[in-house]
């Protein structure tokens, strides 16, 4: 098996992550990307070496702007590429953040920050199995057991605020959010 190298955060993300990486047999696979210039960010790999993560499309860098259009993606040996996961309808953005060994992919889509699970090639957003009269809105699932259950994050619309994740990972751009939001606030966000 190998491993994943990715990270987005102050210093690190945009256009230096140009290249999502996974280190296997001693040597350097190349994931690719969806056809940005940046945002190329694996996240998670499974036993099965599936690796997951967010990456640009094309028409990302104008005049040396890069204007941040990513997708979920899944990469697979087989296919030899990154595969758009595409995003929730309506949303633009997407970031996979976690696969099981079942394939199964766990993030969240933008701007609506939906937590979505992706499995049999159909992206659902996952407040469609919790129920209706729920006052819970599910952020982000971060992660996914063998089990097939997801760790969520979720927000009441009338009290504002989040209630305590069940995640036991989440995205470092996420995680340097919250922590300048705790920071801001003196309180969790």
């Amino acid at each position: 098996m190998g491993g994943i190298s990715g990270i987005c955060d102050v210093a690190v993300g945009a256009l230096t992550a140009k290249h999502a990486l996974q280190w296997q047999n001693g040597g350097i696979v190349d994931l690719g990307s969806l056809g940005g210039q940046g945002w190329n960010t694996p996240m998670a790999i499974n036993n099965r070496g599936r690796i997951v993560g967010f990456s640009d499309l094309s028409g990302d860098l104008t005049s040396g702007q890069l204007t941040a259009n990513f997708h979920a993606f899944i990469w697979t040996k087989e296919a030899g590429r990154m595969i758009d996961l595409g995003t929730l309808p309506g949303d633009s953005l997407s970031e996979a953040l976690d696969i099981n060994d079942e394939n199964q992919v766990v993030g969240v889509s933008f701007p609506s920050a939906h937590a979505f699970i992706w499995q049999n090639g159909v992206m659902k957003d996952l407040n469609s199995v919790i129920p209706s009269n729920s006052p819970l809105l599910l952020l982000e699932a971060s992660s996914i057991t063998a089990a097939k259950s997801p760790d969520k994050r979720a927000s009441s619309p009338t009290a504002g605020a989040p209630s305590a994740p069940t995640r036991r990972r989440s995205s470092p751009c996420r995680r340097r959010k919250e922590r300048s939001r705790t920071h801001k606030t003196g309180g969790p966000m």
